[in-house]
């Protein structure tokens, strides 16, 4: 699912490319201001949120530029960390999409705790209206290693043809994963990460099973190196992006999408905001087994 805002999760991307201000005509029956989409994501670092905030009702003139649009969206957002009480306000941009809608967006820059309640908060600003979420972050995930499985072994080479090992995340369930490897470069050393696309989604946590052989052969090719020639491995590290628990997929259709109680967190409003936390993890794998993939440990 593509990406159009840095961390609006997989599914805000989804959402925004299928909702315009014309297009939530069938929310007017339901007496909700505003659809609203988005996430608050936890990391050790600051990280920039956003969420879209959709008017429910089809403007008198639809906009021509983005200065109009900004005109005709007065609202404030807010998010308050809800067990220190900490209230921040969010700023307003408007943007264009490739199909031509207006989006209007609204971000700020802060530390979100994990496994922390928040409540995102857009006020009408002429009468004071209000449409809110509440949610909560998860734990910072952690890892768990299992054995590393070498398979089909050659005595003579000592290369084997598999060399594979599961790498658990106590989450409810993985929204990205990616697979580093810290090997020479330059004038140093350089992690190269490698996506691991396979086990994200879906329901429940799922293991991540690290295939060292293949990966590689995508170093190689990563690093110019020639087929067979071998890499030296400082480290291993993997870096996840864990989603809470009442965290919704939806679906592509923008017939689902238009139905006023889908995919609903939302108080006297529409859409869904949720959390998600950032994990990573650092391990050295068994030496034999990394030698028999075709690297050269420095451990």
């Amino acid at each position: 699912m593509r990406r159009r805002v840095l961390l609006l999760l997989g599914f805000v991307a989804t959402l925004f490319a299928s909702c315009d201000d014309g297009f939530v005509d069938p929310f007017l029956r339901g007496g909700g201001a505003f659809s609203v989409y988005g996430a608050i994501v936890s990391d050790g670092v600051p990280l920039t949120h956003t969420v879209r905030v959709v008017p429910v009702r089809t403007l008198p003139d639809a906009p021509t530029d983005t200065s109009q649009a900004t005109a005709q969206l007065d609202v404030v957002v807010s998010s308050t960390n809800l067990v220190t009480g900490d209230s921040l306000q969010w700023a307003k941009r408007v943007v264009r999409y490739a199909n031509g809608t207006i989006g209007y967006l609204f971000s700020n820059t802060f530390r979100a705790q994990p496994d922390t309640p928040y409540r995102l908060t857009v006020r009408r600003i002429f009468d004071g209206y209000e449409t809110a979420a509440e949610f909560a972050t998860p734990l910072t995930p952690t890892a768990s290693y299992g054995p590393v499985e070498v398979i089909g072994l050659d005595g003579e080479q000592g290369l084997a043809d598999s060399v594979r090992q599961e790498v658990r995340w106590a989450a409810a369930r993985l929204d990205s994963v990616s697979v580093g490897y810290r090997v020479p470069g330059g004038s140093g050393a350089v992690v190269i990460r490698i996506p691991y696309p396979d086990v994200t989604g879906g329901e429940g946590p799922r293991p991540v099973e690290v295939d060292y052989v293949r990966d590689l052969e995508i170093l190689r090719d990563t690093l110019g190196l020639n087929p067979g020639q071998t890499v030296t491995l400082y480290e291993m590290s993997m870096r996840v992006r864990a989603l809470g628990a009442d965290w919704v997929t939806p679906t592509d259709d923008p017939e689902i999408l238009a139905q006023p109680s889908t995919f609903i967190n939302v108080e006297n409003g529409y859409g869904f905001v949720g959390g998600a936390t950032f994990g990573s993890t650092v391990w050295l794998p068994d030496r034999e087994a990394m030698q028999a993939a075709g690297f050269s440990p420095s451990y």
